[in-house]
Formats: C-alpha cells, structure tokens, sequence
C-alpha cells in the first residue's frame, strides 16, 4: 500500500470523525435544509502552460473536480457540471497570475472581462496567483450576471484535492466567509459574538487562523503553528482566556482537511441564492 493511498484512508476516517456521522445522524442534522434542487452548468476555462501550451487540466481532471465538489453540496440538492471547458491558448500568462507588468487585480480582471459568460458560474482553473492562496471567489458572485466567477490554483494550496479549493470558492460565491475572517472582530470561543464576529456564522467554532494573539505579559506574540496533521495544537487563549477549537474539517477554513459545510452555512447559502433576483443557468 503506498503512502498516497494512506493519506486517503486516514483523511476519509478523519472527515467521518468531523462528521460525526452514520446515515440517521446525517438526515437528523440536516432534516430542516431547503432542497434547492439546483444544477449549474459552468463554464470551465483552463489555462495553459508557458512551454508547450498545454491545459494545466484535463477535461477528466474537470469533471472529477465537479462531482468530487458536488458531493460537499448535496445536503441541499446543489450540483454543478461543465457545460463548456474553454482551453485559453492565446495567452498563456494566464497560467500563473503575476503583478507585472499590470496590476495583480488589474489582470484579472481583464482575464475575467475577456472569457467570462455571463448568467453562469464561470470557473478559472490556473496553476497560480501571485501572493494567493487557493484562489479567489467573488463573494456572493451567485446573485449577479456578472460576478459568478471563482478562480482555483492547483499548485499553491494546501488542500488534498482541487475538489475542496473549488467548494471553499464557491462558498464565497454563495455569501459565506472564511471562518476566520479578518475584516470581522475577533469571535469569542463561548459563541456569545458570534453574530458579528469572525464569518457571522454561530455554528462554526471561533477560528483563530491567521491572527497573532498576544501572550499575557509577553511582548512577543505566540507562534502561528496550528495543526499536527488534522489535529489542532494552537495554545493561545481568546480574551476569555479560553482554548480554541475551531472546526479544521469545515469548508470554509484554511486547513487542509476539509470535510464539509455545517448547517448553518448550507442555510446561509441557500438564502443567498432564493434572496438573488439574478438565477444563474
């Protein structure tokens, strides 16, 4: 047995564990979701390499990647297939966004302004994006003609497989934060901000990624080591001086094992797209 098919085995015991889950679990959790009964036919464009102007993706590659990500959204009947893979052979500068000559936000939107169709999802599949992790999601891009899009990196990202940058994309797309969103105060472990703190959603467990917490009596600030494997070891306290234990299976983190979405989040996304007066195809 090699290590690859290992890792899969300890990742797919490790999803179940976050789960926590046999099939009455599941349906009692999630008995209340709205079934929005949803395919979207995306429009896929991938670009090419710079040496031989190959697809940084195949096109069986695309199709594993959208039923791998439809999974993650079944609980409220939301799938997604390619209707058209667009390879971009003219150009391929595509293939790893830079901030030169043009602006980083500059080129892509020209990227965006040159292939996108609008009333689609429209999913950018590249290799990179400078100073960018995983890629980019428009944030509740679902309720415009416009804006759908989301763009995935194949090679700067922490996660397992291409299927969970594309769910945490899409999540953006349908009007959810990273949990440990930063524009947002800092939430409490005891739950009691979290309407207006960290992603605004109440289920998901305060996240302290990406924030350096001061130590009491100490002008340094902890180390930001997280994760043993899935395990997480952060020992910073919150301002109630209580430990952390964010959700590192959920979606929308920025862990590298992602398992799914919680259910307050299903309920945020599907108010989302029903509030949009925009129906994407």
């Amino acid at each position: 047995m090699n290590t690859n098919t290992i890792k899969s085995i300890l990742f797919s015991i490790f999803c179940l564990s976050f789960l926590q889950i046999d099939a009455q679990d599941l349906h009692r959790k999630f008995a209340d979701l709205p079934c929005m009964n949803k395919n979207f036919n995306t429009i896929v464009h991938v670009a090419v390499d710079s040496l031989n102007r190959d697809p940084v993706a195949s096109e069986a590659f695309i199709n594993e990647m959208l039923e791998e990500t439809s999974e993650f959204f079944s609980p409220i009947c939301l799938s997604f297939s390619a209707c058209e893979i667009n390879i971009i052979d003219d150009n391929y500068a595509y293939s790893n966004l830079q901030s030169a000559p043009l602006s980083l936000e500059a080129r892509i939107d020209k990227m965006e302004a040159l292939f996108h169709k609008p009333m689609r999802i429209n999913i950018f599949v590249v290799d990179s994006i400078q100073d960018v992790e995983c890629g980019l999601g428009r944030f509740e891009g679902i309720k415009t003609a416009t804006d759908a899009n989301v763009i995935i990196e194949l090679n700067n990202c922490p996660d397992d497989r291409a299927s969970q940058n594309l769910a945490h994309q899409l999540g953006h797309l349908f009007g959810l934060y990273d949990t440990y969103h930063e524009d947002h105060p800092p939430e409490l472990v005891n739950g009691d901000n979290c309407e207006i703190a960290g992603d605004l959603i109440c289920d998901t467990p305060a996240d302290p990624y990406g924030r350096a917490i001061p130590i009491p009596d100490d002008t340094t600030t902890y180390a930001l080591s997280y994760l043993r494997g899935c395990e997480f070891v952060f020992e910073a306290l919150d301002p109630n001086e209580e430990y952390y234990q964010p959700d590192v299976g959920n979606i929308m983190s920025a862990y590298p094992c992602k398992c799914g979405f919680t259910r307050e989040q299903y309920l945020k996304m599907a108010e989302v797209y029903f509030s949009s007066s925009v129906k994407q195809f």
